[in-house]
């Protein structure tokens, strides 16, 4: 009989899943932009060339979300992972974005191989493209194995006609030898001239943080974080209170 475990999100330590807990607790994001709808696979937003789709099966990006299940008869199956494809192909985004109020681009996305498969290494370019994926702009190439996060920045005014800054489209093209898996996940565009160190996670909008913004979240615990102790929010009407600390060692405090 297998068990299943996962990484505490305050320390990243493993335990097995039946000893951690969820405890509410405020967090103060740091700075970070986002200007693409959607920051993983969505057929809403991206599009994809050549390469046979297979879905959410690569480890990826965010391991902690992906779960490999057994069925009672014996069959494994995948979820909750990367988006994965199969074969040498172009992924591209679909809906235009407008840069024109921007001074530099920067594009960046991970991408690897399929986790569990021998054939490791890809080649991938990153550029502009109109909206048939089209009149491409190579700006970087990589040559790697292993999953890898890349980026390319681009002054606005260098966007050449027919690309116009009024309506960007990024794209990777991506090679990998014979029918063997790639995934990508976490594209974030940004006005900068590298990426930042936070990643706005997008689905269905642009997102942009100031730095030092709290938000109240409900992270995975380990037993050596779970009794930290935190403020209570309560009142049914208006904002929170935090006039006292409040112990909460095993479970999240009611509201």
């Amino acid at each position: 009989m297998s068990t299943q475990v996962e990484r505490c999100q305050i320390c990243g330590k493993k335990q097995l899943r039946s000893k951690l807990v969820y405890k509410l607790m405020p967090f103060a994001l740091p700075k970070g932009e986002n200007q693409l709808l959607y920051s993983s696979y969505s057929s809403s937003f991206w599009t994809v060339d050549t390469s046979v789709e297979v879905g959410n099966v690569s480890m990826g990006l965010f391991a902690s979300k992906y779960r490999p299940t057994v069925s009672a008869g014996g069959t494994s199956a995948e979820a909750r992972g990367s988006y994965t494809l199969t074969s040498s192909g172009t992924f591209r985004s679909n809906v235009a974005t407008d840069v024109s109020t921007m001074t530099d681009i920067c594009f960046s996305v991970h991408v690897g191989p399929y986790h569990a498969q021998t054939v490791q290494e890809l080649t991938v370019v990153l550029g502009l493209c109109d909206s048939a994926g089209a009149n491409k702009t190579a700006t970087r190439s990589w040559t790697f194995k292993g999953g890898k996060k890349l980026w390319f920045t681009l002054p606005v005014a260098d966007i050449a006609s027919p690309l116009s800054s009024s309506g960007i489209y990024v794209y990777g093209d991506v090679t990998i030898s014979g029918a063997n898996d790639w995934w990508f996940d976490g594209a974030q565009l940004q006005d900068s001239q590298k990426p930042s160190d936070f990643l706005p996670i997008t689905a269905g909008a642009a997102s942009v943080v100031a730095g030092n913004t709290w938000v109240w979240k409900t992270p995975i615990m380990c037993e050596s974080h779970a009794h930290e102790r935190l403020y209570k929010p309560s009142e049914v009407y208006g904002d929170f209170r935090v006039p006292e600390f409040v112990e909460i060692k095993s479970m999240i405090e009611g509201l």
